[in-house]
């Protein structure tokens, strides 16, 4: 089994399975990050049992190799856009004479949230405390205060049960425990959000989906999933230029850019069938690539004017995913949206591929024991500390 204090996510994407192992024994250390090409997996869903498990397999076979550890507990991601959140409320009177807010009591208000009507078809995955009440009054930590009435406000996380079920079907198969299980964009927010990184949308742009959520003064509000990510780009590539996947992914990753500066540099590619080596003009390819990329700008626009939240996203955008990594992104996100963008980055961690801010933040949130409180900016340390006291009290009776 894995050592205790080592810590494993698994973010089961589209075009690659990503590892982060993780060492939470005093400070938290990355001991190694791994990749491997996914194949069975389809924007979230496992199609293919056999070639996914083939696949993690050797993706955990090179995390095991490059940080020097068994492999056997896993922390895995559910996305899609079968993913949903609510939010939840829970309120409990304080009746003992005292009036006074014990830890018992916010356990008990978690669970009445947690326990409130779920759509037919769909089970939670996971709750992300907002806030807490006592007699209408926000607060960030209640224990202790005088009472008669406390109230949560908490995001409930909800995917079909066979979603979840796929995910532990797959690490069974292998012999792997699956310790807990996050939302993508939740887990993201881990690694890709600091403390003040409010009134803002978190984007993960990957290759199948494009997650958003949605954090305001008290964390995540909002989440969507849409079906549209690096994949379509290679797609468009392949197309244009009447080569393979295999080979448009390779173009997109080596050449792919919307710089115009680049426009007046062309390569040169094999081949096909005895043909000689075919010239390339890159700024077609900056034209295929500029295309798509502003179509799923549009649809990221569109989300967030329906969501009906979007008076909060009032800093702008966060980025993070592995399409960010093609040169003029964050420029051409900024021309296009006409909002302030950025890459997401974690003041307390440094995340150097964002093709990896999923599964680093797996583990981050894990070793927290909670889900997503560290995008609240309006909780100080000492009451993030509480809320984890509170949610590990709660995991045992859940």
């Amino acid at each position: 089994m894995s050592l205790p204090n080592v810590l494993v996510g698994i973010d089961i994407g589209t075009s690659g399975i990503k590892i982060t192992v993780a060492d939470s024994t005093d400070n938290f250390v990355i001991k190694a990050m791994a990749e491997y090409p996914s194949q069975g997996v389809q924007k979230g869903r496992i199609i293919d049992i056999d070639r996914a498990v083939k696949s993690l397999e050797n993706a955990i076979r090179l995390a095991e190799e490059a940080g020097r550890t068994e492999i056997r507990d896993i922390i895995v991601n559910v996305s899609g856009p079968e993913v949903q959140g609510i939010l939840s409320t829970g309120s409990l009177l304080i009746s003992r004479s005292s009036h006074r807010v014990t830890e018992w009591d916010v356990v008990r208000v978690l669970e009445l949230a947690r326990q409130n009507i779920v759509p037919t078809g769909k089970e939670t995955i996971c709750a992300v405390p907002r806030s807490f009440f006592v007699d209408g009054n926000y607060t960030p930590n209640p224990v202790g205060l005088r009472g008669r009435l406390l109230e949560v406000e908490t995001m409930l996380i909800l995917a079909p049960p066979d979603l979840l079920q796929e995910r532990l079907d797959l690490a069974k198969r292998l012999g792997l425990k699956v310790d807990s299980v996050n939302a993508g964009i939740v887990a993201t927010a881990g690694s890709a959000l600091s403390p003040e990184d409010t009134g803002v949308a978190l984007v993960d742009v990957g290759a199948g989906l494009t997650e958003i959520g949605i954090f305001d003064e008290r964390g995540l509000c909002w989440l969507t999933s849409l079906p549209i990510g690096g994949d379509y780009i290679t797609s468009d590539i392949s197309f244009g230029l009447q080569v393979p996947k295999e080979l448009a992914e390779k173009i997109k990753l080596q050449f792919g850019s919307l710089n115009r500066d680049d426009f007046h540099e062309g390569f040169t590619i094999p081949g096909l069938k005895g043909d000689g080596p075919k010239k390339i003009n890159r700024q077609f390819v900056t034209e295929i690539i500029d295309s798509r990329i502003t179509e799923i700008f549009d649809l990221i626009k569109q989300a967030i004017l329906q969501s009906g939240y979007n008076d909060r996203v009032r800093k702008g955008l966060i980025f993070t995913g592995g399409v960010t990594k093609v040169p003029g992104f964050l420029e051409r996100a900024h021309e296009y949206l006409k909002v302030p963008v950025c890459l997401g980055h974690n003041d307390g961690i440094y995340l150097g591929d964002p093709r990896y801010s999923c599964s680093l933040g797996l583990v981050l949130c894990h070793s927290q024991n909670v889900a997503g409180l560290q995008q609240t900016a309006s909780v100080k340390d000492e009451s993030m500390e509480f809320l984890a006291r509170i949610i590990r009290i709660f995991k045992k009776f859940v």
